[in-house]
């Protein structure tokens, strides 16, 4: 039975043999990627030809929907549609 000093030393051996190989893996596989690397092309200029019919688009008042729910679940009128207009950003 080999003693814990042994056993020491052989995994110190075994995992310097680890690192060897891993080292050469590497190295072998720097060496194979020559070249360089496909980087695509940018991407195209911001196209705002229709920023301002957007932004006429929504000048004017919102609506907006919302759903209420009542703290009661025995409620039938628990689930109602609230509308509601609110101004734009853009005024």
């Amino acid at each position: 039975m080999p003693t814990v000093e042994e056993k020491l030393q052989r995994l110190a051996k075994e995992r310097e043999e680890a690192d060897r190989r891993y080292n050469e893996a590497l190295t072998a596989l720097d060496k194979a990627v020559t070249g360089r690397l496909d980087v695509p092309d940018p991407s195209p200029a911001f196209d705002d030809h229709q920023i301002d019919a957007l932004n006429d688009m929504s000048s004017g008042a919102v609506a907006v929907n919302s759903v209420i729910a009542s703290a009661s679940g025995s409620d039938p009128n628990r689930f109602q549609i609230a509308s509601a207009s609110s101004a734009s950003a853009i005024d």
